[in-house]
């Protein structure tokens, strides 16, 4: 909560610990988010069934999310290019920022690596995937500072949830 406040109130409260306390609860609760979806969807045998669940949570999040983005937009709190950028679901992979609202295109990311993993699910291949996306993701921010950096600290709370519930 403090965290948030501070993306709109010119960061009065920035500290080590409120830092750190941000980083390891959202680690916590995409950890969860990976562990409780991986229980609900055991596996998808089909590329139809991963669409399904794909296109469930979209149809879910995607239009409060635009509603938001234009809210934040009139509000002057993004800018147009940001808006565009948020809409088509870039901006953590531009690394554009969006405040609050990076975390709904990151779990949108999730939700895409979440099907795909979980067709045909094996630990080996979650492991080679996850790592080569984890890979290629710190390459492109080191060298072209693309992708928001919070994409790659998250990502591996919510693999660490898929591996926990499956084992």
């Amino acid at each position: 909560f403090v965290w948030h406040i501070q993306e709109y109130a010119g960061r009065i409260l920035v500290t080590t610990l409120t830092e750190t306390l941000t980083y390891s609860f959202l680690s916590i609760v995409v950890y969860i988010s990976g562990f409780v979806l991986t229980l609900k969807y055991d596996n998808f045998f089909t590329v139809r069934e991963a669409a399904v669940f794909f296109k469930k949570r979209i149809l879910r999040i995607y239009p409060l999310y635009v509603s938001a983005l234009i809210l934040f937009f009139f509000s002057s709190l993004i800018t147009y290019s940001q808006l565009l950028s948020g809409i088509s679901l870039s901006n953590s992979l531009l690394n554009t920022d969006l405040k609050t609202l990076w975390f709904v295109t990151m779990i949108i990311i999730y939700y895409v690596m979440f099907a795909v993993l979980l067709h045909a699910y094996s630990v080996k291949r979650t492991l080679l995937i996850s790592s080569a996306f984890f890979l290629c993701c710190i390459l492109l921010h080191a060298v072209f500072e693309l992708i928001d950096i919070r994409l790659i600290y998250y990502f591996t709370p919510f693999i660490m949830g898929m591996i926990s519930a499956k084992q």
